[in-house]
């Protein structure tokens, strides 16, 4: 018999019984074996085609009763699809067809892979469907996205027969998408929370342990469960050796710091937290002083720990100590100094905020009288003729953010006239804003008065030596003269040589005579603020420098130096002129570093011998009178400027003068 018909012919027998037939009277009325009627029945109650209920320890098998398909579909609000074994659309009710927006016509007896529906169910869905066409039901979660609304359903795939027997599958779609919604967002949540508290997990523990306060917890114990990176350090023990340990045995034994262990048993008692300062030992046996801030933690009222966090105080106590000895030197050094410090405010008043004792002795006024313009200003006592370029030199320098000494006079209380010298650097808020101005004031008067004194007398001097060098001047010229006209009358060669020795001797004292009129004026006046590319351009107008161009590329640079810095540059060109040789081309610029400025003069001559570079500098080396470049040396170090020569041999002379930053400026 063919297995249709076995099928039907059990389908039949099934319905003559409604009450049911068992495995074994099956078997009888239609003479199978007994295992081939086990697996027809138990393939119908897979089906759905039948159903089997115990009778004792007999299993009893009756047809399904069914239900019009028709009036299920209508009555369940999930979208149903039932496909036959060919997935064929067999029906499809109206919650389906309105979500997907389809007639009816449109999908019943279309194959599914070929519907309109079919971009809506890819291999995944297809595969399921299939497996419950061989009776392996499932049911798992989809998402369909139409018109950018994304809805959730649990697809479940049941497998169905129908009437004639033949296999089928019904897809059920339950609309999840509020509870899916709620999943989603409840996931979320979790996730969130759950990296907040990871987060704030890894604070607190990050906290601890990069804390630059000591933490300290302790059990009730007083057993060590907290010991930070700060707690190391200051201590010297690490975490894993005193973990567990006893704190008031090791870092604060007890026996020798009591009122710490009195402390700890007040707040493992529930007492109110307290803060202190105590000692805590050492690894090493030294002593560290500590600020703590205790606190406890509680579970149902009770204390179950405490947690401390420690500043590490020794050595502001040290400061303290030594600010106390400090101010005292400090009032004693304000009494004693030979003027006044002050604070004042950046204003035309000068406004003092603060004065030293020596306010009484460098003014005539007490400093109480300055402070605040009680009596007067301080910018009133300041002479009519100084109070502008005191402004105008004070303001530069805050500009600059540079300290600045000035020199200029006051009249004190009595009316008497003072040189002062005063020194202040300004003082700046954290957004960078001038507040106030601090420094030093001292009475330079005799030193004002011996230095006119000097003056005076250098000016004498120089009188009387300009008169001298003058006359010997005169007598050398008169003495080369006589010179001349012997060596035009003499016969003996002898004698002719030696009156060109003589006159050799005659030029050199001449030279030297000359070099003492130069040399004279080095440093005879005070440095100035120099503009270095107008002055060559002045000098240059003076030379004769025929073919040779001469390039000067310096900017607005200006140096603080001897007013001798013009004979400095003229020496230096004039060199590179006399004994360039084949000088086509020199040029003047500059450089600027870290540490401060180079002034460059170099030409495209000879340049100077490796063996001599060291030697130049020297008093009397060179071809002329060997004083040029000892005097370009001399007049630079007034002002700390140095020189050194750096050319390559037979490609020029390279002169290098080196400046400190707070010489020179660009305007």
């Amino acid at each position: 018999m063919a297995r249709n018909s076995e099928e039907a012919t059990i389908r039949e027998l099934l319905r003559t019984h409604p009450k049911g037939l068992t495995i074994e009277e099956v078997s009888k009325k239609l003479s199978l074996n007994r295992t081939t009627a086990a697996k027809y029945l138990n393939a119908f109650v897979l089906t759905g085609q039948a159903e089997m209920r115990m009778l004792g320890s007999a299993k009893l098998f009756s047809l399904t009763q069914r239900v019009p398909l028709t009036n299920l579909l209508s009555l369940s609000s999930d979208l149903i699809l039932i496909l036959d074994n060919d997935l064929f659309i067999q029906e499809v009710n109206a919650p389906f067809l309105a979500f997907f927006g389809m007639p009816k016509d449109l999908l019943k007896g279309a194959q599914l892979g070929q519907s309109p529906i079919s971009p809506h169910f890819p291999a995944g869905e297809m595969t399921c469907i299939e497996r419950a066409l061989d009776g392996d039901g499932s049911a798992h979660e989809v998402q369909f996205d139409l018109l950018d609304d994304p809805r959730y359903f649990k697809m479940k795939c049941i497998p169905l027969t129908f009437e004639n027997g033949a296999r089928a599958v019904g897809i059920i779609l339950e609309d999840i998408t509020e509870m899916k919604t709620y999943q989603q967002a409840l996931e979320q949540r979790v996730r969130e929370r759950t990296a907040e508290v990871v987060k704030a997990r890894d604070f607190a523990e990050n906290l601890i342990s990069t804390a630059n306060a000591m933490i300290i917890g302790l059990d009730t114990n007083g057993n060590l469960t907290i010991f930070n990176t700060a707690a190391e350090e200051v201590t010297g023990y690490t975490r894993e050796k005193m973990m567990g340990k006893r704190c008031f045995e090791v870092i604060v034994p007890k026996e020798r710091f009591p009122g710490v262990w009195d402390e700890f048993h007040h707040l493992a008692a529930g007492g109110t937290p307290r803060n202190f300062e105590s000692p805590v030992l050492t690894k090493s046996g030294s002593v560290r002083y500590i600020s703590w801030n205790n606190n406890t933690i509680t579970e149902d009222g009770k204390t179950t720990a405490t947690i401390s966090f420690g500043i590490d105080i020794t050595e502001r106590r040290h400061a303290e100590e030594q600010l106390k000895e400090s101010q005292r030197m400090l009032a004693t050094l304000m009494g004693n100094l030979p003027g006044m410090a002050y604070r004042c405010r950046n204003d035309p008043a000068w406004t003092m905020e603060f004065a030293s004792e020596g306010c009484a002795d460098l003014t005539g006024y007490q400093s109480s009288d300055l402070i605040g313009n009680h009596t007067t200003a301080y910018a009133d006592i300041i002479h009519p003729e100084d109070r502008q370029r005191v402004w105008d030199e004070t303001q530069e320098a805050l500009d600059a953010n540079q300290s600045f000494q000035i020199m200029y006079r006051i009249h004190t209380s009595t009316g008497t006239e003072k040189w002062v010298w005063v020194q202040g650097l300004g003082i700046h808020s954290p957004k960078g804003e001038i507040i106030a101005i601090e420094g030093f004031i001292t009475d330079i008067t005799d030193s004002k008065h011996a230095d006119e004194i000097i003056r005076k007398a250098n000016k004498q001097v120089a009188l009387l030596t300009s008169i001298t060098r003058h006359d010997i001047i005169n007598q050398i010229n008169s003495l080369q003269g006589y010179i001349a006209i012997l060596k035009k009358n003499i016969g003996s060669q002898e004698n002719a040589s030696m009156l060109n020795i003589i006159n050799t001797i005659a030029g050199t004292i001449l030279r030297q005579i000359v070099f003492t009129r130069d040399y004279q004026n080095v440093g005879a006046e005070p440095p100035q603020w120099i503009p270095v590319a107008p002055t060559l351009e002045g000098l240059l107008q003076t030379i004769d420098r025929g073919s040779v161009e001469i390039m000067v590329n310096t900017g607005g640079l200006e140096i603080y130096a001897d007013p001798l810095i013009e004979k400095v540059f003229f020496n230096l060109i004039d060199n590179s002129l006399r004994h360039g040789e084949h000088v086509t081309r020199i040029t003047v610029t500059y450089t600027e570093d870290d540490e401060g400025l180079s002034i460059i003069c170099e030409d495209d001559g000879i340049g100077i011998p490796e063996e001599e570079k060291d030697r130049i500098f020297s008093r009397g080396f060179g071809k002329n009178t060997g004083y040029g470049l000892f005097l370009i040396r001399e007049i630079l170090s007034i002002t700390g400027f140095t020189i050194s020569e750096n050319g390559i041999p037979d490609r020029g002379a390279r002169f290098v003068i080196r400046i400190a930053k707070k010489s020179y400026r660009f305007a």
